[in-house]
């Protein structure tokens, strides 16, 4: 049950030191797992809205810059992955209010961050993330955000600085559901476990059904579900469903 974990280190491989962010929507020979590029996505966007009305007007107008746009993908002021975050981000935060220390586990390229950061009055936001992928966020949360001094990146591969840290908020999205069991479990026990809530979005295909399940199971454990989203579609071969759980500690 190894996940995306050969994917991962075969994109890191390909990832040098002088790498030009500049154009990184285009580079899917290392960031292709966390690329969604596209037109807007009505539907999220409307799933968004009936969340919470005020939170949505609020995500929608949330500006851009043009880091990382290129000659092929070309600047939207909304798109594909926009959508999606803005429905994740009112999922959560219409029902955790006043959350201060919040940590992501996979951030993508920090898109979630951009979004909130003007938004919730959160006091650390930390991401956790592989080396190259936190060097990306890095670089382009420096031209979205003034003031960065609220975020904190901290590498996969040594996040001990953090394990006895209580949070108010975890989230995942997608990331977790595409993690080896044994990365899993080490950051389950070691971050998950230490917050209040856990917002874990991901899919039942690709990375096997018995891996997504076992996860699902040991979550129940030790959490209870507060809200879920479940979408399905059909494809030629499955049914296939992308679900959205937020959940609340009851160890806490």
């Amino acid at each position: 049950m190894d996940g995306y974990k050969t994917e991962f280190l075969t994109k890191e491989q390909s990832y040098t030191a002088d790498f030009d962010f500049s154009n990184f929507r285009e580079r899917k020979d290392v960031y292709s797992f966390l690329l969604q590029e596209g037109p807007l996505d009505w539907e999220c966007l409307s799933r968004a809205y009936f969340q919470d009305r005020k939170l949505f007007s609020k995500y929608v107008g949330v500006s851009k810059t043009h880091a990382g746009y290129g000659d092929v993908v070309k600047w939207q002021y909304i798109d594909n992955l926009d959508s999606r975050h803005i429905f994740f981000s009112t999922f959560i935060f219409s029902h955790c209010k006043n959350v201060k220390e919040i940590v992501e586990i996979g951030g993508g390229y920090g898109n979630m961050v951009r979004l909130n950061h003007p938004v919730i009055n959160f006091d650390k936001w930390t991401i956790v993330d592989l080396p190259f992928v936190s060097n990306l966020q890095k670089w382009y949360l420096s031209h979205e955000i003034k003031n960065v001094s609220k975020l904190r990146f901290v590498s996969a591969y040594d996040y001990s600085s953090i394990i006895d840290n209580k949070f108010d908020l975890c989230i995942g999205t997608n990331s977790i559901s595409e993690l080896a069991w044994d990365d899993f479990e080490t950051y389950y026990n070691s971050i998950i476990l230490n917050c209040k809530y856990f917002f874990y979005a991901g899919h039942t295909y690709n990375c096997g059904r018995e891996l997504l399940s076992a996860k699902l199971k040991h979550i129940s454990n030790d959490f209870s579900l507060v809200k879920n989203f479940d979408e399905g579609f059909i494809d030629s071969y499955d049914d296939n469903i992308l679900y959205n759980n937020l959940y609340e500690n009851t160890r806490l």
